[in-house]
């Protein structure tokens, strides 16, 4: 890992009634040691130094070193991309408008696309530290339950024709010097296992219950009041709820893979370098001597988990169904797609950024989102400023698409079934090219912009609603295809009475009945059971419905 810290999600296979307590315990002496660990760590090896050609800027970090680009372009680049972004927040904000405006945020996003090619072309990578690397091929069969569980950051998972699971592991160690690295490259290791793994994937529901009775009935138990057993119950039901994603793994014998040597305690030491251009110290960093790459070739199965994919995920033709539980964005900006998948799909908190041919239904939530991080001074003041959202394409989904995420940029287009999209901040934009499934569609947001995009007959029958309570409602629609309803109101989701306004579909060439309206509006921003139909709503940013010729 580099010098970043950070705290995941760690299960174990003690005491259920005692678990919460010792993850406390735990924290707690992390907490008290890492200042001690970071200084052993820092001088475990004798720091590197590389050079830069001079006149030139690290432009992306990457491992143990960083791109390079000249000053000039990284300027030019920096001053663009700030221009581009002012600009489209001006334009998803209503602050400006028109023609000309969008024009401009085209000529923009030409150049830059323009000059992010230069630089790709032109970037030099400086790494001052050795590596070596080594590949190692494994197989095994698939157990009767035909259920995987990896666990690993950099991961490739690849469905094929093959009867056997093959696994791939690539080594790299990065070393201050050309002198073997052998015990390092030995010590990486892929442990497959296969069996009940209760400790990985949570309890069965049966278990769990019986786990509860044990205690109750022990003198540990006995001891306890009528308040603290419902709070030890409450315990329980909290951590198995963390596990719920698991429910077809639990109970059953898996086989799980899980590569060892990447942890400090496993012998990956740190490596710290620093990069120098024309006698000027640019890139000052610490990372960890050992890391791995691993891809797996899977045939076709019941279901594959993926845990961790913090660094990279890449995963295609997959016959099975596809679960993924990451930790949020660690910022190594590398692939992190999910393509061409036979089942259904459920994705927690991975920086993904492409969702694309899923035969069945997708869940995805992202509410792990980067914070601020400093970006230096400016009169007088220290800046801390959120990164630019994630962009995520999602398409050509064959099944239901349900979705909630912080911040992202969310392009959704050809979902064949229903869509409940909850998108906190970030921008929405939704294309309609076929008829929507007649289910009650929902795109909701607090602040952010939600664009809907509508070929000819794609709604069909089904009604629109769009909705603001105190942001802005755009459409190109006719006056006789939706009305205007200026003042409405009734509660949100949370019971709050609030005044709504907007747009909505005139049916049969006749007006809603107030209370029609009353009901369709309340149960699209509350999230209520709907009648279907396709509900846009955003509290205080803009909707624009497109009425496509």
């Amino acid at each position: 890992m580099n010098s970043v810290y950070c705290l995941t999600h760690v299960r174990t296979g003690m005491n259920w009634a005692l678990r919460f307590f010792w993850a406390l315990i735990a924290l707690a002496c992390l907490l008290a040691s890492m200042s001690l660990a970071s200084t052993a760590r820092s001088d475990d090896i004798p720091p590197v130094e590389g050079e830069a050609p001079a006149g030139q800027e690290a432009f992306k970090h990457t491992r143990a070193g960083a791109y390079f680009v000249d000053t000039s372009l990284r300027e030019q680049y920096n001053r663009l991309l700030s221009q581009t972004r002012t600009l489209q927040a001006d334009l998803d904000a209503e602050r400006i408008g028109g023609a000309e405006a969008l024009r401009e945020l085209g000529d923009l996003q030409t150049k830059l696309q323009q000059l992010r090619d230069e630089i790709e072309k032109k970037k030099v990578l400086v790494q001052p530290g050795k590596l070596h690397k080594q590949s190692e091929t494994t197989t095994f069969d698939l157990g009767p339950a035909r259920l995987l569980f990896i666990t690993a950051d950099d991961i490739r998972v690849e469905g094929w024709d093959g009867t056997q699971v093959k696994c791939v592991l690539d080594k790299t160690v990065v070393a201050a010097d050309d002198k073997p690295v052998d015990e390092h490259l030995q010590g990486i290791k892929l442990v497959h296992r296969h069996g009940l793994a209760p400790n990985v994937v949570g309890p069965t529901p049966a278990e769990l219950e019986a786990r509860q009775r044990e205690f109750l009935a022990s003198p540990d138990g006995q001891k306890l009041n009528e308040q603290q057993r419902e709070a030890m119950l409450q315990t329980h039901r909290t951590s198995a709820d963390s596990y719920n994603v698991y429910r077809a793994f639990q109970g059953k014998e898996i086989d799980t893979l899980e590569i060892e040597g990447l942890t400090y305690e496993q012998g990956n030491h740190n490596l710290s370098f620093e990069i120098r251009s024309g006698g000027t110290v640019r890139v000052v960093g610490s990372e960890s001597q050992r890391y791995a790459s691993l891809t797996v070739y899977v045939p076709t199965c019941q279901a594959v988990a993926l845990r961790g994919a913090g660094e990279n995920l890449d995963v295609q033709g997959l016959h099975g169904d596809l679960v993924v539980e990451g930790q949020g964005d660690r910022g190594y900006g590398n692939n992190f797609r999910i393509r061409d998948l036979h089942g259904s799909l459920t994705v927690s908190n991975v920086p993904l950024e492409l969702i694309e041919s899923i035969h069945g239904n997708v869940n995805f939530q992202s509410t792990i989102a980067n914070g601020p991080t400093y970006t230096g001074e400016r009169d007088g003041e220290r800046i801390l400023a959120t990164p630019a959202p994630r962009v995520l394409t999602c398409r050509n989904v064959d099944g239901d698409l349900v979705a909630w995420v912080t911040r992202d940029e969310l392009n959704l287009d050809t979902i064949a079934g229903r869509i409940d999209v909850k998108n906190e901040f970030g921008k929405t934009t939704l294309v309609v090219g076929r008829a929507l499934a007649e289910r009650p569609h929902r795109v909701v947001s607090e602040s952010g912009r939600i664009e809907v995009h509508l070929a000819p007959g794609s709604l069909g029958s089904l009604p629109l609603q769009a909705l603001t309570s105190c942001g802005t409602v755009r459409s190109n629609a006719a006056f006789d295809v939706l009305e205007e309803t200026t003042h409405c109101i009734f509660p949100d989701h949370a019971g709050i009475r609030r005044g709504w306004g907007g747009f909505m579909s005139i049916r049969d060439g006749k007006s809603a009945r107030a209370m029609d309206m009353y009901d369709l509006l309340g149960a699209a921003v509350r999230g209520d059971d709907a009648s279907p139909g396709l509900n846009l709503i955003s509290r205080s940013g803009t909707v624009r419905v497109l009425y496509e010729p």
